[in-house]
């Protein structure tokens, strides 16, 4: 390994150790060497081995292509959690954690940016629902695991330990600040018609539909109290656009003081991942000219919030109210079918 990737993973090292770990003790436990060899690693008069590489990027939760990225401007790393068929709990769980740590991370900087594009409700923003998060989970479980066609919402339980890390994200969450939203003008109807599919199968209930139809409304609604202050109940600012222009798929780009990332969720509700200098840049690019198509809604322009979300609430009410009815009517028919078939024969 070259001078310069010598001090890239030495600098990886302390970027991950947390600030009250001594690094050259740690390394001495990690990689069972003596105090000099750390030494020696650390001045650079003798590299780190594969094997060590291996482990500390093992230890540490960092990719060995990071290094190479970060040592080629022309290439960029991103990193995905990747669903495990086998343990769906475990690998939801550890997609929490990422989210805690990094909003943790973000809570106590110094300065801290996030600028989003939305056309679906982002899973980090559904933390404070019921309903409508664990109807996210089972379209993460439906959608990406091996399980029976025929699973219906009422069978999944989300487990305990879900629940109570969900609620410690939020809270990290709801107090980040300087936030701003581009948001899809579909981006609710885009989740109600996900809704309305699902119970179209028949994997929900009338009851369960209409529980996440009433949520998602009251989730409008509070949206649109944010809009009107510019803040959220807990004091922090947002910044919300309607975008004229379609938005693909749900990102975003963050600064924590010096640093930028960014983000995209092109596989549901785990994202992938990059903070190589380039990608970043170049999506901010992007971000700020989709914010000429955008008009910001925010504490101005009260007729075209108002107009908005109107269009939603009256697009669920009509759309759910015409479903229930043609469902109540079908099942009518069905029983009435069955009643007469029951006393011809």
């Amino acid at each position: 390994m070259n001078d310069n990737l010598d001090k890239l993973l030495i600098d990886k090292i302390f970027e991950k150790l947390p600030s009250d770990v001594n690094p050259v003790d740690y390394l001495m436990n990690v990689l069972h060497i003596s105090r000099k060899s750390i030494y020696r690693r650390k001045k650079g008069e003798l590299p780190f081995s594969f094997d060590e590489i291996v482990i500390l990027s093992k230890e540490l939760d960092f990719s060995i292509d990071e290094l190479i990225a970060i040592d080629n401007e022309n290439q960029a790393i991103f990193t995905h959690k990747a669903d495990t068929l086998f343990d769906q709990k475990e690998t939801f769980i550890s997609m929490l954690d990422k989210y805690l740590e990094f909003y943790k991370k973000a809570a106590q900087a110094k300065s801290y940016e996030g600028v989003f594009t939305m056309n679906r409700i982002l899973l980090i923003y559904a933390l404070n629902t019921t309903h409508l998060f664990k109807f996210l989970y089972y379209m993460w479980i439906y959608q990406g695991h091996h399980i029976p066609l025929n699973f219906r919402y009422s069978e999944m339980i989300l487990p305990p330990e879900i629940l109570a890390l969900s609620k410690k994200v939020w809270e990290y969450v709801r107090s980040v600040g300087n936030t701003t939203i581009i948001l899809n003008e579909l981006i609710f109807k885009n989740i109600f018609n996900e809704i309305t599919y699902y119970y179209q199968k028949e994997l929900l209930t009338s009851g369960e539909y209409i529980q996440l139809k009433d949520e998602l409304l009251a989730y409008i609604k509070q949206l649109e109290v944010v809009v009107s202050l510019g803040t959220n109940n807990y004091g922090s600012n947002y910044a919300i656009y309607l975008s004229k222009l379609s938005i693909e798929s749900n990102s975003c780009y963050y600064k924590i003081d010096d640093n930028i990332e960014s983000s995209f969720w092109v596989f549901g509700i785990s994202p992938i991942h990059t903070n190589n200098n380039f990608v970043p840049t170049s999506h901010k690019k992007w971000i700020d000219s989709l914010k000429k198509y955008s008009i910001l809604i925010s504490q101005s322009n009260e007729l075209l919030q108002s107009k908005f979300f109107n269009e939603q609430y009256n697009y669920i009410a009509k759309a759910s109210a015409n479903l229930l009815n043609d469902y109540d009517s079908e099942r009518n028919a069905v029983n009435l079918c069955s009643s007469v078939a029951r006393k011809d024969f």
